[in-house]
C-alpha cells in the first residue's frame, strides 16, 4: 500500500477537531553511514545531519506562513540526533522544544551498535528472529517489536489528544516512523517494508477521534540529494 505522493507544502485544510502532525525522521548520524542500530544509545548529528536539520528548518519556516501549516508547537523523542535536529526547527520559528522518552527508537539491547553483519555473526539466532520481524520474538535487553509498536501509537494518539487544533512538528527514528505509517495504513507488523524513512524526510498525518489519515510521506525536497535510507537494507 503506498502513501500520498503529494509534497507536505500542498496539503489540503485538516479536518475539524484533528491534529495535523508533520512526523520527522532525525537528521543523519555517523552511524547511518555506518548502518549500524542505534536504539537507545545517544549518537549526535554528523556534519551533514546538521546541515540536513538547518535545512529543513528554512523550509519549515517559510512553509509555516501557509495558515494550513502553521507550527504551534515542536516535539521530539528525547535522544540527541531527534533533538538536535527539532532544536534547529524551533528556533526560527520562536517555540519551544518538548522531549518525550516514549518516542525513542527501539531499544535494540544487545544487538544495539552492531551492523546487520556483525549481529549475523556475533547474535545468529536473534538476529535471524529479528529478520523475521516476529512481534512476541525476545530481544535480550531490548523491547519485543509488538511492546515498541505499542509504546509509539500510544504515544502518538496522546500527544494527538492533547493539541487537538494545532499543527506539531515532531522529530523522531527510522523505527517509530515504521511503526506510525504502518498503524495509519492498518498493516501489520511482519511485512517488510517498501516505504522511505529518510534522514529529514516530513511525513504528514492527520490525527482525529475517527482514525489517523496520512496526507503526505517521504517528502525531502529541502535536500539536495535526499535523505539516506540506511534501514532500506536492514530490519526497519
Amino acid at each position: 500500500m503506498s502513501a500520498p505522493a503529494i509534497h507536505f507544502t500542498h496539503l489540503p485544510e485538516p479536518a475539524e477537531n484533528s491534529c495535523r502532525i508533520l512526523w520527522i525522521r532525525h537528521g543523519e548520524t555517523a552511524w547511518n553511514t555506518e548502518k549500524r542500530f542505534q536504539g537507545h544509545l545517544d549518537i549526535a548529528l554528523n556534519e551533514t545531519g546538521q546541515l540536513q536539520a538547518r535545512q529543513l528548518a528554512a523550509r519549515l519556516h517559510s512553509a509555516s506562513k501557509h495558515r494550513f501549516l502553521t507550527i504551534n508547537g515542536i516535539h521530539s523523542s528525547d535522544l540527541m540526533r531527534a533533538r538536535q535536529t527539532a532544536q534547529a526547527l524551533a528556533a526560527p520559528l520562536g517555540l519551544a522544544l518538548s522531549t518525550h522518552t516514549t518516542l525513542r527508537e527501539r531499544h535494540y539491547g544487545a544487538l544495539s551498535g552492531l551492523t546487520a553483519d556483525e549481529m549475523a555473526q556475533q547474535h545468529p539466532e536473534i538476529y535471524e528472529k529479528l529478520t523475521q520481524r516476529q512481534p512476541q520474538a525476545p530481544l535480550p535487553g531490548g523491547e519485543f517489536l509488538q511492546v515498541f509498536y505499542d509504546r509509539v501509537t500510544q504515544a502518538a494518539h496522546a500527544l494527538a489528544l492533547q493539541h487537538i487544533g494545532h499543527t506539531l512538528a515532531v522529530v523522531v527514528h527510522g523505527g517509530v516512523l515504521d511503526c506510525i505509517y504502518r498503524h495509519a495504513q492498518g498493516l501489520p507488523l511482519q511485512p517488510t517494508r517498501t516505504w522511505l524513512l529518510a534522514n529529514t524526510s516530513v511525513n504528514v498525518i492527520d490525527h482525529s477521534a475517527s482514525g489517523w489519515l496520512l496526507r503526505s510521506w517521504g517528502d525531502t525536497l529541502h535536500l539536495e540529494h535526499g535523505g539516506r535510507d540506511e534501514v532500506d537494507q536492514r530490519v526497519a
